[in-house]
């Protein structure tokens, strides 16, 4: 990983210069440059925050999307170790397959909260994210297959749940009757999880506190409550 931070004001341009101001003067912000990686992301050091580009072409809107995950912190989001914490014990949840999944849904959620001021600094929705939303009824089969063979059903609600908060929280206009299309095939499958995981996004989007244990909390309580109606070793 290489510090490419003397090359920061290369990413700041008239649309993200009071943002990254307001940051600059609260937070020592390193800028790194790491081949390993394939997507930009942003990481809290003790000293200092780390922003971590997967290649040195200067881009603006990525820079900017990771600026916002400092910002949204600092209004109050919950940051990913704290909602790490809230799980990782968790005999179920702390699982590798939920720990992947949570992670998912947490940085979903922050972009929820994150995308209303991107597009006010003048962004285009199609680069808020480096990757559109990719689904087919190719894979759409395939949830409804895993869900239905009994050793692999819980790789099945994986993706079920994952690819559901990536359609719901689709920002590109043009892709969003695709979106809804999906999402009505989606609920077919299993109405009783969709309407779990549609209360829950329905309440983050629409809560002005970005403490985000408490809605996750109850999430949690509802998914366990309907693994265990459906999955539990007496159920066939």
């Amino acid at each position: 990983m290489i510090d490419i931070t003397q090359n920061i004001e290369n990413y700041i341009i008239d649309k993200n210069r009071n943002l990254w101001e307001n940051l600059n003067s609260k937070h020592v912000i390193k800028l790194f440059y790491d081949q390993k990686e394939n997507s930009w992301l942003v990481r809290n050091k003790e000293a200092y925050v780390e922003i971590i580009c997967p290649n040195l072409e200067v881009n603006y809107s990525s820079f900017t999307h990771e600026l916002l995950h400092i910002y949204i912190e600092d209004l109050g989001m919950t940051t990913y170790e704290s909602f790490y914490n809230s799980y990782r014990d968790d005999s179920l949840f702390g699982s590798f397959l939920f720990i992947n999944l949570f992670g998912w849904i947490h940085n979903l959620a922050c972009h929820k909260k994150m995308f209303p001021f991107y597009r006010k600094l003048g962004f285009s929705e199609y680069d808020f994210v480096q990757q559109r939303i990719d689904y087919s009824l190719k894979r759409h089969y395939k949830i409804y297959i895993l869900m239905k063979i009994r050793k692999l059903n819980m790789l099945g609600i994986d993706q079920f749940l994952g690819i559901f908060f990536a359609l719901k929280n689709n920002v590109v206009d043009l892709d969003k009757p695709k979106c809804f299309k999906f999402l009505k095939k989606l609920r077919k499958i299993n109405l009783e999880l969709y309407d779990i995981a549609d209360k829950f996004d329905s309440n983050w989007e629409e809560s002005e506190n970005l403490d985000l244990i408490e809605p996750f909390n109850q999430f949690k309580i509802d998914l366990k409550k309907w693994l265990v109606k459906n999955y539990s070793r007496g159920q066939r």
